[in-house]
């Protein structure tokens, strides 16, 4: 079974150390043999909070907590996460 992980890096601003960063993923995720999912240049944490305030205000918060939580429960036992340790930078 596959592993996805999620990570979220708010990139420099300066052009050379965004672009160090970025080829730097690159040759890790060819050497490492993963494989790019998806993307987005988007700031897509914004839109997770957006979406769970409209949420709230639509079901109500208990409704979006208990979401929330079967959802980490439902991942969990299908993909045991790795340790901390592996999925920090």
């Amino acid at each position: 079974m596959k592993t996805i992980s999620t990570q979220v890096f708010e990139l420099p601003e300066d052009d050379a150390a965004r672009t160090k960063f970025l080829d730097g993923i690159t040759a890790l995720q060819e050497k490492c043999k993963a494989v790019w999912v998806s993307g987005s240049v988007h700031d897509e944490m914004a839109y997770a909070d957006k979406l769970e305030e409209e949420l709230t205000e639509r079901i109500g918060e208990q409704a979006v907590e208990e979401i929330r939580q079967q959802f980490e429960r439902d991942a969990r036992n299908e993909h045991p996460s790795p340790s901390d340790e592996q999925l920090a930078p």
